[in-house]
């Protein structure tokens, strides 16, 4: 049985995959696969980022926790180059779909999304209308 990470595991995790794999993953010949339970803390830990951008906030967070900050700014970067993304529900097969929202904000160049298990109708409206016009263009 396979552990399911979560929280700061998780995100240390996918930092030490792109480490290893930055290259295949920009280039598109690997596809990114998260659940939609880690992709929901990596856009949360993202959007805390966000929020510590300003002067003071910013030097007050690379002092008390100034690895951390790299990861998730290592982890911005990557995702917004990212072609290819699949996201898997990590639920029984037979349990209704994941009802975790997602956001795909982050994935600024994403052409290619594979999802399985996952439950639409909780995500932003955003985020859906961001896919439809993204496979437009």
């Amino acid at each position: 049985m396979t552990t399911i990470l979560t929280g700061d595991r998780y995100l240390e995790s996918i930092v030490n995959f792109f480490d290893k794999q930055t290259g295949p993953l920009i280039e598109g010949t690997l596809v990114l696969k998260l659940n939609p339970v880690g992709l929901h803390y990596v856009q949360s830990r993202l959007e805390s980022l966000a929020e510590i951008e300003c002067p003071v906030d910013y030097i007050r967070a690379c002092v008390s926790d100034l690895c951390d900050h790299r990861a998730l700014e290592q982890l911005r970067r990557i995702l917004r180059i990212l072609t290819s993304l699949k996201v898997v529900s990590v639920l029984p097969p037979l349990s209704r779909r994941d009802p975790t929202p997602l956001c795909l904000l982050p994935f600024g160049r994403l052409k290619v999304l594979e999802l399985r298990g996952c439950d639409l109708s909780a995500s932003k409206l955003v985020t859906i209308q961001l896919l439809d016009s993204k496979g437009r263009s």
